[in-house]
Protein backbone atom coordinates (compact mmCIF):
# COMPACT_ATOMS: atom_id res chain seq x y z
CA UNK A 1 0.00 0.00 0.00
CA UNK A 2 1.32 3.47 -0.53
CA UNK A 3 2.18 5.65 2.20
CA UNK A 4 0.63 8.91 3.71
CA UNK A 5 2.58 11.91 3.02
CA UNK A 6 2.30 12.77 6.52
CA UNK A 7 4.34 10.08 7.68
CA UNK A 8 8.12 11.36 8.54
CA UNK A 9 11.57 9.55 7.97
CA UNK A 10 12.76 11.93 11.08
CA UNK A 11 10.97 13.07 14.16
CA UNK A 12 10.15 17.07 13.33
CA UNK A 13 11.93 19.50 15.94
CA UNK A 14 9.59 21.18 18.57
CA UNK A 15 10.27 24.30 20.46
CA UNK A 16 8.10 24.18 23.23
CA UNK A 17 10.54 24.12 26.10
CA UNK A 18 9.55 23.67 29.80
CA UNK A 19 12.73 23.89 31.96
CA UNK A 20 16.03 21.85 32.18
CA UNK A 21 16.84 18.71 33.42
CA UNK A 22 20.66 17.72 33.57
CA UNK A 23 22.37 14.22 33.90
CA UNK A 24 21.01 10.60 33.28
CA UNK A 25 20.81 9.22 29.57
CA UNK A 26 22.45 11.16 26.95
CA UNK A 27 24.59 13.72 29.11
CA UNK A 28 22.62 17.12 29.63
CA UNK A 29 19.50 17.47 28.25
CA UNK A 30 16.51 19.55 28.43
CA UNK A 31 12.99 18.00 29.15
CA UNK A 32 10.01 19.57 26.86
CA UNK A 33 6.24 19.99 27.16
CA UNK A 34 5.62 18.17 23.82
CA UNK A 35 2.17 17.77 23.34
CA UNK A 36 0.74 21.30 22.32
CA UNK A 37 -1.52 21.27 24.55
CA UNK A 38 -2.26 18.31 27.02
CA UNK A 39 -2.18 14.54 26.60
CA UNK A 40 -5.35 13.30 24.73
CA UNK A 41 -7.94 11.83 26.59
CA UNK A 42 -7.81 8.46 24.83
CA UNK A 43 -4.18 8.16 25.96
CA UNK A 44 -5.17 7.45 29.23
CA UNK A 45 -4.96 4.03 30.59
CA UNK A 46 -7.34 2.13 32.67
CA UNK A 47 -5.86 1.43 35.93
CA UNK A 48 -5.73 -2.63 36.40
CA UNK A 49 -6.99 -4.63 39.37
CA UNK A 50 -4.37 -4.84 41.65
CA UNK A 51 -6.81 -6.02 44.96
CA UNK A 52 -5.10 -7.91 47.70
CA UNK A 53 -1.94 -6.39 47.18
CA UNK A 54 -1.84 -8.43 44.41
CA UNK A 55 0.63 -7.69 40.67
CA UNK A 56 -1.56 -7.05 37.99
CA UNK A 57 -0.27 -10.07 35.76
CA UNK A 58 -2.61 -9.45 32.87
CA UNK A 59 -1.11 -9.38 29.30
CA UNK A 60 -0.70 -5.84 27.85
CA UNK A 61 -0.92 -4.48 31.47
CA UNK A 62 1.68 -1.29 30.80
CA UNK A 63 5.23 -3.21 29.10
CA UNK A 64 3.71 -6.24 29.91
CA UNK A 65 3.59 -8.45 26.78
CA UNK A 66 0.83 -10.13 24.61
CA UNK A 67 1.07 -14.49 24.52
CA UNK A 68 2.41 -15.42 21.07
CA UNK A 69 -1.00 -17.58 20.37
CA UNK A 70 -2.68 -14.84 21.04
CA UNK A 71 -4.92 -12.97 18.42
CA UNK A 72 -6.35 -9.42 18.81
CA UNK A 73 -9.70 -8.87 18.04
CA UNK A 74 -11.10 -5.93 15.85
CA UNK A 75 -10.67 -2.39 17.61
CA UNK A 76 -7.11 -3.14 19.12
CA UNK A 77 -5.03 0.03 18.97
CA UNK A 78 -1.42 -1.50 17.41
CA UNK A 79 1.78 0.01 16.01
CA UNK A 80 1.89 -1.15 12.80
CA UNK A 81 5.19 -1.69 10.49
CA UNK A 82 4.29 -0.70 7.10
CA UNK A 83 8.04 -1.08 5.70
CA UNK A 84 11.38 -2.05 6.92
CA UNK A 85 11.12 1.88 8.83
CA UNK A 86 8.21 2.89 9.36
CA UNK A 87 5.52 2.18 12.18
CA UNK A 88 2.39 4.17 12.35
CA UNK A 89 -0.59 4.20 14.88
CA UNK A 90 -3.23 2.13 13.46
CA UNK A 91 -6.08 -0.15 14.64
CA UNK A 92 -7.09 -3.62 13.69
CA UNK A 93 -10.14 -4.28 11.67
CA UNK A 94 -9.49 -7.84 10.99
CA UNK A 95 -6.87 -11.03 10.87
CA UNK A 96 -6.84 -14.39 8.83
CA UNK A 97 -4.37 -17.55 9.79
CA UNK A 98 -3.62 -18.73 12.66
CA UNK A 99 -1.03 -18.46 15.59
CA UNK A 100 1.47 -20.60 16.85
CA UNK A 101 0.10 -23.87 18.19
CA UNK A 102 0.83 -23.30 22.48
CA UNK A 103 4.02 -25.65 22.05
CA UNK A 104 5.47 -23.22 19.02
CA UNK A 105 4.88 -25.31 16.21
CA UNK A 106 4.71 -22.22 13.27
CA UNK A 107 0.93 -22.33 12.00
CA UNK A 108 0.27 -23.50 8.27
CA UNK A 109 -1.38 -20.14 7.64
CA UNK A 110 0.59 -17.49 9.41
CA UNK A 111 -1.57 -14.84 11.38
CA UNK A 112 -2.25 -11.36 9.70
CA UNK A 113 -3.97 -8.26 10.30
CA UNK A 114 -5.61 -5.67 8.06
CA UNK A 115 -5.13 -2.54 10.33
CA UNK A 116 -6.65 1.09 9.42
CA UNK A 117 -3.67 4.04 9.50
CA UNK A 118 -5.06 6.16 12.62
CA UNK A 119 -4.35 9.78 10.88
CA UNK A 120 -7.10 11.28 10.34
CA UNK A 121 -5.63 12.47 6.97
CA UNK A 122 -5.67 8.99 6.23
CA UNK A 123 -8.34 7.87 3.75
CA UNK A 124 -9.61 5.11 1.31
CA UNK A 125 -7.71 2.31 0.23
CA UNK A 126 -4.40 3.75 0.93
CA UNK A 127 -5.27 3.70 4.88
CA UNK A 128 -6.06 -0.12 4.70
CA UNK A 129 -2.02 -2.03 5.32
CA UNK A 130 -2.43 -5.94 6.14
CA UNK A 131 0.97 -6.89 8.04
CA UNK A 132 2.14 -9.97 9.82
CA UNK A 133 1.39 -10.47 13.61
CA UNK A 134 5.27 -9.87 14.08
CA UNK A 135 4.51 -6.13 12.71
CA UNK A 136 0.93 -5.06 14.67
CA UNK A 137 2.60 -4.33 18.10
CA UNK A 138 -0.26 -4.36 20.68
CA UNK A 139 -0.56 -1.40 22.50
CA UNK A 140 -0.73 -1.73 26.65
CA UNK A 141 -4.71 -1.20 27.17
CA UNK A 142 -4.43 -1.05 31.14
CA UNK A 143 -1.95 0.18 33.88
CA UNK A 144 -0.80 -1.11 37.18
CA UNK A 145 -1.81 0.66 40.30
CA UNK A 146 1.96 0.63 41.33
CA UNK A 147 4.83 -0.13 38.99
CA UNK A 148 7.28 -2.74 39.06
CA UNK A 149 10.23 -2.15 37.49
CA UNK A 150 11.11 -5.13 35.27
CA UNK A 151 7.44 -6.19 34.84
CA UNK A 152 5.57 -3.28 34.39
CA UNK A 153 7.64 -0.55 32.41
CA UNK A 154 10.79 -0.20 30.41
CA UNK A 155 13.69 0.19 32.19
CA UNK A 156 16.12 2.99 31.72
CA UNK A 157 18.41 2.66 28.86
CA UNK A 158 15.93 0.34 27.24
CA UNK A 159 15.40 0.67 23.82
CA UNK A 160 11.94 1.52 22.70
CA UNK A 161 9.54 2.22 20.15
CA UNK A 162 7.44 6.00 20.99
CA UNK A 163 4.67 7.95 19.22
CA UNK A 164 6.04 11.25 18.29
CA UNK A 165 4.11 13.88 20.43
CA UNK A 166 0.80 15.55 17.94
CA UNK A 167 1.62 12.68 15.20
CA UNK A 168 0.66 8.85 14.48
CA UNK A 169 3.94 7.91 14.12
CA UNK A 170 6.83 6.07 16.23
CA UNK A 171 10.30 6.59 16.35
CA UNK A 172 13.28 4.93 17.99
CA UNK A 173 13.96 6.19 21.34
CA UNK A 174 15.92 4.99 24.53
CA UNK A 175 13.93 5.68 28.02
CA UNK A 176 15.66 8.15 30.28
CA UNK A 177 13.18 7.60 33.65
CA UNK A 178 10.18 5.27 33.50
CA UNK A 179 6.94 5.73 35.42
CA UNK A 180 7.86 4.21 38.16
CA UNK A 181 10.52 7.45 38.68
CA UNK A 182 8.17 10.18 37.72
CA UNK A 183 6.85 12.03 40.75
CA UNK A 184 3.69 14.02 38.65
CA UNK A 185 2.52 12.58 35.86
CA UNK A 186 2.76 8.62 35.39
CA UNK A 187 4.15 8.41 31.90
CA UNK A 188 7.67 8.29 29.81
CA UNK A 189 10.81 10.58 29.51
CA UNK A 190 12.41 9.23 26.70
CA UNK A 191 15.31 10.27 24.25
CA UNK A 192 14.40 9.99 20.79
CA UNK A 193 17.23 8.94 18.04
CA UNK A 194 18.39 12.29 16.15
CA UNK A 195 16.42 14.21 18.34
CA UNK A 196 18.63 17.37 19.22
CA UNK A 197 17.87 21.36 19.53
CA UNK A 198 21.33 23.75 20.03
CA UNK A 199 23.43 20.95 20.24
CA UNK A 200 21.61 19.48 23.33
CA UNK A 201 19.60 16.15 23.57
CA UNK A 202 15.60 16.64 24.21
CA UNK A 203 14.09 14.47 26.60
CA UNK A 204 10.38 14.60 25.55
CA UNK A 205 7.26 12.93 27.53
CA UNK A 206 4.99 10.01 25.84
CA UNK A 207 2.36 8.24 27.34
CA UNK A 208 2.40 5.09 28.69
CA UNK A 209 -0.02 3.77 26.53
CA UNK A 210 2.22 5.13 22.93
CA UNK A 211 5.91 3.46 24.66
CA UNK A 212 6.71 -0.02 23.17
CA UNK A 213 9.64 -2.04 23.36
CA UNK A 214 11.62 -1.89 20.23
CA UNK A 215 11.61 -5.49 18.26
CA UNK A 216 14.19 -4.65 16.70
CA UNK A 217 16.46 -4.41 19.37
Amino acid sequence: HQQQQHHHQQPPKQQQHAGSAGGGVGGDAEEVVSYAHAYPPDSRLPTADGRDGRIPSAPLCGAKPLPPTAVLPPGSKVAAQIDDEEFILATVQSHSGEPPAADGAPSSSPLRYTVRDDDPDAAGPSALHTVGASRALPLPTSQPPLFVPGVHEHATGVRVLAMWPDSTVFYPAVVVSPPSKRQVERDYLVSFTDDFEDGRAVWRRVPIKYVLRDPRG
